[in-house]
């Protein structure tokens, strides 16, 4: 016989209870006023009422008198102030969920509050400042909820993303605490007003500066002592004169549109931050004339590239060493057919590589086992749309055996995307390759020396519905349920992805009023 739940048993017995009382109230009350009028029993109510009220309200205040000794008990009272706004700022997601929560524990008691409001790392992060449908009086009021959290802030450094395209109340709110913008990112594209304030603003503590706008020679007026991190684009055909200081970038972002001279605009650029760490290139991919020194970035880790249609000239990659570079993704657009040599040295003189991306490369399976074979720390490799790079030959080289030197042992990722099955490789020849890198918790603990290769953290294969034959489908099925965590995107040609997972987006509104509990954004 089943159990009822005992929450049911409690709900049921309370209930009943409850119900007794009633009945014996009844019958007594009953008895009480057999011999009174309506109006007697009108009057007996009035006189109860009263005295409810003032249960009522005995009760409230011994809740209130348990809840404060209990408060006076617990554990977080003891803490040192310094402690407790320590776990403040820890408790406060990276999201933009970060304003609800700052004011949900700035509202918990008066002592939270105080502790809150004195505590500017709380409320320092990331501010979008936006105003969704502009009027004068909502204006008003997001300047006044601004001003407030800005103050509270103070005097950290505020990263500030940027969604205005008028100046107004709010605008100005934000213009007076320049001094403190540690980054300034803009959403949409860059108001042109805009540019010609910053150039009255101290923006002495700005580090990260992106410009959604094509920036002319002498468009920029003002100075970014200690910029770090620049994202920007060019439109020009002559480098413009700009007051960066270019020698201490870190990382650089830039697209250079001028179809005479964009590569050698982004050459000379490059050249200008011997200590670029990261940079996201999106130029040409020859330099016009003749070949050049190669250009050495000795601390670049990371490097993006993609590349546009050019047509002579030296190849851009050919001029560029990163002996230090671990990260490398390349987009070769439209320019396929290009790129049959180039970069392979580049990349050869990269050892350190630990993940490398290739888009519309025409690298060979040759080319690319050429450089599989100079980085033995590579972790991640991800190819797409790239019909040379990846057969058989390929697939064999990565195949784990017992006794065979492996190529890249490291290797623990694999994302494949519109790399056509036929005529490059064999589907069971794939199949095999990715089940030799794999291995149950069970089963490594029963080897008595480990694999000479890492097993996988995600193997990701990408293409239409029309490409995998459902024999592969099963085989690949029954990977996963060995554990291999692989990842299956199919797609219809011209619609969306079919895949064992939902991919959710970031993208997330908030709400818009400035009142205090509410979020900021």
């Amino acid at each position: 016989m089943q159990k009822t739940p005992k929450r049911i048993n409690s709900y049921t017995m309370a209930f009943t209870s409850f119900s007794d009382r009633v009945r014996a109230a009844i019958v007594e009350q009953t008895e009480r006023t057999g011999q009174s009028s309506k109006a007697d029993i009108k009057r007996l109510i009035e006189e109860s009422e009263p005295k409810i009220i003032s249960l009522d309200e005995l009760l409230s205040r011994e809740r209130a008198y348990v809840a404060a000794l209990k408060y006076l008990i617990s554990p977080i009272r003891t803490l040192p102030v310094e402690l407790l706004a320590a776990i403040f700022v820890l408790a406060v997601h990276e999201t933009y969920y970060h304003t609800q929560d700052a004011f949900r524990i700035s509202h918990v008691c008066s002592h939270w509050m105080q502790v809150a409001r004195n505590t500017p790392g709380l409320w320092n992060r990331r501010l979008r400042v936006r105003l969704p449908g502009f009027s004068a009086s909502r204006d008003e009021e997001y300047a006044y909820g601004l001003k407030d959290w800005l103050a509270r802030s103070a005097p950290l450094p505020v990263p500030i993303t940027w969604c205005l395209d008028d100046s107004c109340l709010s605008s100005e709110e934000v213009l007076r605490i320049t001094p403190r913008w540690r980054s300034l990112d803009f959403e949409d594209d860059t108001p042109r007003w805009m540019i010609s304030r910053l150039a009255e603003c101290n923006l002495e503590s700005l580090e990260d500066l992106s410009l959604n706008i094509p920036l002319d020679p002498g468009a920029l007026a003002f100075t970014v002592p200690r910029l770090r991190k620049l994202s920007f684009s060019i439109e020009s055909d002559a480098l413009p004169i700009l007051p960066i200081p270019w020698a201490q970038l870190v990382d650089l972002t830039f697209s250079c549109y001028a179809l005479n001279s964009q590569p050698d605009i982004a050459f000379a650029l490059l050249a200008q931050c011997p200590n670029l760490v990261r940079a996201s290139v999106f130029t040409g991919l020859l330099l016009p004339g003749p070949r050049r020194d190669t250009l050495v970035l000795s601390h670049l880790r990371t490097l993006h590239l993609h590349f546009l249609p050019t047509h002579d000239g030296v190849l851009f990659l050919d001029c560029i060493s990163a002996p230090a570079l671990e990260e490398l993704s390349s987009n070769l657009g439209n320019t396929t057919g290009l790129w049959r040599h180039t970069g392979l040295a580049a990349l050869l003189r990269a050892p350190n590589i630990t993940t490398l991306e290739l888009e519309h490369s025409d690298l060979t399976s040759d080319d690319l086992r050429a450089v599989l074979h100079r980085a033995p720390s590579l972790h991640s490799l991800k190819l797409r749309r790239c019909p040379q790079c990846f057969d058989d030959a390929l697939v064999d080289s990565l195949y784990y055996r017992d006794g065979v030197e492996p190529l890249v042992p490291h290797l623990n990722s694999l994302v494949l995307e519109d790399i056509p099955v036929v005529p490059n490789y064999t589907e069971d020849h794939l199949a095999g390759m990715i089940a030799s890198r794999w291995w149950t918790d069970a089963e490594l603990a029963s080897h008595r020396v480990p694999p000479a290769v890492a097993r996988w953290k995600l193997v990701r294969l990408h293409g239409e519905l029309r490409e995998f034959s459902p024999h592969f489908v099963d085989i690949l099925e029954g990977l996963q349920r060995k554990g291999i965590p692989l990842d299956l995107v199919q797609y219809e040609q011209g619609g969306g992805s079919l895949s064992d997972e939902d991919i959710e987006g970031d993208d997330i509104e908030e709400g818009d009023d400035l009142e205090e509990g509410e979020d900021l954004d």
